[in-house]
């Protein structure tokens, strides 16, 4: 009996000193530690200043510091033009295993522990991207980038680019856009000049070829059109590709090589061509001049979407006429002195794919080529014209007797002033 009462003793105390490390462990572990000491000079926790704060005071302050942040952090997700504000409800702190490792090993600076939960970072997700980028999305690395900026309690807005998460799969690089146009005979020496010192052309993230920076920064000898030829191949192979075209031009005529929305005119130290992408991979346009055509091919990783190239509302405008007088042409006949040529418009449109469809459009450029005018000779007859110079006669002769009825009459008005002028003179 007694043998169970010291049994039961025991077992008493083991639940009474669990209840009190339970409850009272950390402080008591923390008094034991540090006393009433306070921390070191520069210890720092997340760039928060513990300099002679004690165990409660720094907790304190870190706790208030951790609010703040909480409510003023403004980490976006970005994808495409649309944006999401990562909740404050997806970080997870331990404050306890913070202070707990301050405690411990005493390091001088110090992060946060910050955890994120996964299923609430990919509810923020769904909010801004289709299930296509989601399930090409790395998202333990975009977890982690997440952590490192929230274990700082860094404030401001953060933009975080879901491009810049998407999985690259090594070795995979091919062809993901080719396009390739017959090189008129007028153009083949700059053809050739293009291919031996362009003819790979790499862009990494963010980066943008320019025309005008580039090719035509060299002062090679060769005209606009014949650029132009150059810089419309370039256009039409990135066109059905994720890269956006920062600048670019058309004429006032449609070249004969290429058809509407797929021009790309350039002028010296006028008129650019330029564009760049936002892929975390590395892309290469590589041209080729074969059988008397340029093509051209962007070569890397392929997109998660396929993207086309689509011409909306075309609409054509017919030459206005313009008819001029011909003398030498009889009453009746017309001859066309200048052909007019019809006026075209169009709008260039970039189409994103998935497996599932299509899952957006964008207007990228409106085209618009004025037409020009018909310009029609009119014959007349010889009755009309003499009839018209009949008329131009009599009314030259109505108008050279009013002038000489005036002129008459203005002399007859000046000799009865003048001859009252004298008669008061003799009189006086």
């Amino acid at each position: 009996m007694q043998r169970k009462n010291q049994r039961i003793l025991i077992a008493s105390l083991l639940v009474a000193c669990s209840v009190f490390i339970v409850y009272y462990g950390k402080n008591f572990f923390q008094s034991v530690v540090y006393g009433e000491d306070s921390f070191l000079t520069g210890t720092n926790v997340a760039g928060i200043e513990l300099d002679g704060k004690s165990y409660t005071e720094a907790r304190s302050l870190i706790e208030s510091s951790l609010q703040k942040w909480q409510n003023e952090q403004q980490i976006t997700l970005l994808y495409e033009g649309k944006e999401e504000k990562v909740s404050s409800d997806v970080f997870r702190i331990d404050l306890d295993k913070t202070m707990e490792q301050l405690i411990i090993e005493q390091p001088t600076s110090l992060d946060i522990h910050i955890q994120v939960g996964h299923a609430m970072l990919r509810r923020h997700v769904t909010e801004i991207a289709d299930r296509t980028l989601q399930e090409h999305l790395d998202i333990t690395s975009l977890n982690e980038a997440i952590i490192q900026r929230a274990r700082k309690l860094q404030s401001g807005k953060y933009v975080i680019d879901l491009n810049d998460y998407v999985r690259v799969e090594a070795g995979k690089e091919q062809v993901v856009s080719t396009s390739s146009l017959e090189v008129p005979k007028r153009f083949r020496d700059v053809v050739s000049h293009w291919v031996d010192e362009f003819g790979d052309i790499r862009l990494e993230k963010n980066e943008t070829f320019s025309f005008l920076q580039g090719p035509m920064a060299k002062g090679d000898m060769y005209s606009d059109e014949e650029w132009s030829f150059i810089s419309t191949t370039l256009f039409q192979v990135v066109m059905p590709t994720n890269f956006y075209i920062q600048e670019r031009h058309i004429g006032r005529t449609l070249p004969s090589y290429t058809t509407l929305g797929s021009e790309a005119k350039v002028v010296t130290n006028k008129l650019d061509f330029a564009f760049g992408h936002n892929n975390k991979a590395t892309y290469r346009v590589v041209s080729t001049y074969e059988q008397g055509r340029l093509t051209m091919d962007v070569i890397g990783v392929p997109f998660i979407y396929t993207y086309k190239t689509l011409l909306a509302n075309k609409v054509t405008y017919e030459p206005q006429v313009e008819s001029i007088v011909a003398p030498h042409l009889s009453e009746g006949k017309r001859r066309v002195k200048q052909q007019g040529r019809d006026g075209i418009s169009g709008v260039v449109m970039r189409q994103k794919v998935s497996p599932s469809g299509v899952v957006g459009e964008e207007v990228l450029f409106e085209d618009f080529y004025p037409p020009t005018k018909t310009v029609m000779e009119v014959g007349m007859s010889e009755p009309k014209q003499v009839e018209t110079n009949n008329e131009n006669e009599k009314i030259k002769e109505v108008t050279e007797d009013s002038l000489y009825r005036e002129e008459s009459e203005e002399r007859e008005e000046k000799q009865e002033k003048q001859g009252e002028i004298q008669s008061n003179q003799q009189g006086k």
